[in-house]
Order: structure tokens, then sequence, then C-alpha cells
């Protein structure tokens, strides 16, 4: 009569497997806290926020102001861009200070 319990060999294939995934998943998350950030240009300035905040201004002088959530979610994203752009500045400046 076959037993129930599982064998050993099967038991051994799944340690195995296991730690193959273990040492797979590992190696993968050493490997993106160890490359470094490729910047693929220079950040945006902030003329470029005039520009999009005129560029803005000009659709809604000819299509017509846009909804109020709309204009509430640009204002965000412009902050958000500023602040950033804000930030890469002060980490600029401490790294060439260095």
């Amino acid at each position: 009569m076959p037993s129930s319990r599982p064998s050993a060999a099967s038991a051994i294939r799944r340690l195995i497997r296991g730690g193959l995934s273990s040492l797979l998943l590992a190696l993968s998350l050493a490997g993106c806290a160890t490359v470094t950030p490729i910047a693929d240009g220079p950040p945006p300035r902030p003329e470029t926020i005039e520009a999009l905040i005129y560029q803005w201004d000009q659709v809604e002088r000819k299509e017509g102001p846009a909804p109020a959530a709309y204009r509430d979610q640009y204002v965000a994203a412009l902050k958000a861009l500023s602040a950033s752009l804000a930030e890469t500045e002060r980490w600029r400046a401490r790294a060439e200070s260095k």
C-alpha cells in the first residue's frame, strides 16, 4: 500500500527549489540595490515651469477655462515639479561642495 507521506527525495527537491528561488530573489534585490541610476538628460529648468504656465494660459484663452478639478491637478503637478527641481538643486550643491 503506498504511503501518504512524501518521500525524502521529494522533500529534498522542494528544499532545493525553494533555496534556488530564494537565491535568485536575493541576487535580483542585491543587483537592484547596487545599480546606480542613470539620468536620461538634464533636469527641467525653472523656465520650463514658466513655459508650461504660459502655454496653459494660452490654451484657456483659446478653448475657455478648464474645469476646476483639472486646474487643481495642474497646480499640484506644477508644485511637485517645482519642489523636485529645488531638491535636485540642493542635491547638486551638496554633491559639488564635497
